[in-house]
């Protein structure tokens, strides 16, 4: 089934989530927009999430999810919810966020053309364009992930990659208020969200604290400090506590339209990747994005085309990673304030090309596995190394011999070295899930079977992005070049 050019008149984008997803999904509204200009374009969505988008210039409605107010508790509410969607007459819905929940809804919504994500099996029956969305092609950003989703309609797209927000005139005077309230004028503060949405694990208190009293003391910046709901209030009490001058506390002082505007101003933020942060993103504001975890990767979620610096020590973790059970302090003990603040100066003052967003989503991202089987494979590792002395790259050996392994911690002593055996795969895979190891070259270079089928899928339930075995043709000039090869392979992976 197949969607004519100029017919998409009255669409439904389905984004109940998080304030980051729905912050994330903005390039694909634009990019409606731009290729349909004159589509109505309405948002369903959660009523917290609903001043990000209240006054966005091409976005015409809002609908609040019934579902997420709980006001859709039986069959009977469920009906009433479909007839009232009905009502709006849409001509195409779009899930950026799918479930069967709202699938089933817009099926009974009677809505004729239904895109969402083909990859789920169970709800795909419910779609009218399935789009297939490989989640692990790392490469591919949640913002890319979204307007993928357009091809489904069969019409050249006016792509339109741009992440912007608007702030309400009457957020910025309570804003300019308040700043006035902390003697703070604009460009002269940073801001930091501590907490985190979930997806990620938040870092510690008193590592917070200890960057907030760097900042006091080696810079004339002032920090505030953001925050709402009460398990931020005890993560915020405790970093005030250890603070040796106080930051500006602004913990459920404003609303999210007024947090856009406090954003909007700042000289950078500093948080997890959560809301706050994609939304400085939208406003074009420096990100110091603190990452701690295996599970997320920056080329997945970074800051989408803002100045942005990743900042995460996962490989220090030797464990499984699993962010939403692990109470281990591990990673987030690997992450200096010290680090932090370096970082920090250097985004204020460097300047920043876009074109290398990627480059360094990649090196924050992938941990390379170099799989050593023979000796005479040494002289490719060896300019293989080299390339990889020019970036930071996070790379490690494996091998199955005693012999290789004690020639390659004799090489390259700073490099991690696993020895393995192929008999045992649980211990195999457990090793790469440890190690997060995300791309393997082999050595010497031959079609594995072994590796590429059963490894990596054995490897697949315990890890975020499995190993992509990645055969290697004649080695770039360049380490930029390398990455790019690398970026290339990850937009394609399945």
């Amino acid at each position: 089934m197949t969607k004519k050019k100029g017919k998409l008149k009255n669409v439904l984008i389905v984004r109940p989530d998080a304030l980051g997803d729905v912050t994330l999904m903005i390039p694909m509204i634009n990019t409606i927009k731009a290729t349909y200009p004159n589509s109505k374009i309405t948002v369903l969505l959660q009523k917290y999430a609903a001043p990000l988008l209240n006054n966005h210039p091409n976005v015409d409605a809002l609908i609040i999810d019934k579902k997420k107010e709980g006001k859709c508790n039986s069959i009977i509410d469920f009906f009433k919810y479909a007839k009232e969607i009905k009502s709006y007459k849409f001509d195409t819905v779009i899930f950026s966020y799918l479930d069967g929940f709202y699938a089933l809804l817009m099926v009974l919504a009677k809505i004729p053309v239904r895109v969402g994500d083909g990859q789920k099996i169970m709800i795909r029956q419910l779609l009218t364009h399935p789009v297939n969305q490989y989640f692990r092609r790392l490469a591919i950003h949640e913002t890319e992930q979204n307007i993928r989703l357009l091809d489904a309609l069969n019409t050249p797209l006016k792509i339109d990659t741009t992440m912007n927000l608007n702030c309400d005139q009457a957020a910025d005077i309570t804003i300019k208020g308040l700043l006035s309230e902390f003697k703070c004028k604009p460009n002269d503060y940073i801001v930091i969200h501590p907490a985190t949405g979930g997806g990620n694990r938040a870092w510690l208190p008193q590592k917070y604290a200890e960057l907030i009293n760097l900042i006091h003391k080696k810079t004339k910046f002032k920090v505030i400090v953001t925050g709402f709901g009460k398990n931020e209030k005890i993560i915020n009490e405790s970093i005030f506590q250890d603070c040796i001058k106080k930051p500006i506390n602004c913990f459920e002082r404003t609303s999210l339209q007024e947090l856009k505007s406090l954003i909007k101003s700042a000289k950078l933020i500093v948080g997890t990747d959560t809301g706050p942060t994609h939304i400085a993103a939208a406003l074009n504001i420096p990100v110091i994005c603190i990452s701690p975890t295996k599970f997320v990767k920056s080329l997945r979620w970074g800051p989408w085309e803002t100045k942005n610096k990743i900042i995460g020590n996962p490989q220090a973790c030797d464990l499984v990673c699993n962010p939403y059970l692990c109470e281990k302090l591990i990673c987030l003990d690997a992450i200096s304030a010290e680090h932090v603040f370096e970082e920090l100066v250097k985004i204020s003052d460097e300047k920043f090309y876009k074109a290398k967003m990627k480059q360094n989503w990649l090196l924050a991202s992938v941990n390379i596995g170099l799989v050593v089987t023979n000796e005479n494979s040494f002289k490719k590792i060896n300019s293989i190394m080299d390339l990889y002395k020019e970036a930071p790259f996070k790379v490690n050996f494996l091998t199955n011999s005693l012999k290789i392994e004690q020639l390659l911690k004799k090489k390259y002593k700073n490099i991690k070295c696993t020895r393995f055996s192929t008999l045992l795969f649980p211990l195999l895979i457990r090793k790469l899930s440890k190690q997060d190891i995300n791309l393997i070259h082999l050595f010497p270079q031959r079609k594995s079977w072994l590796w590429t089928f059963i490894i990596r899928q054995l490897a697949a339930p315990f890890m975020y992005c499995p190993p992509l075995i990645m055969p290697l043709g004649p080695l770039p000039n360049t380490a930029s070049q390398l990455i790019d090869l690398y970026i290339e392979a990850f937009s394609q992976e399945t």
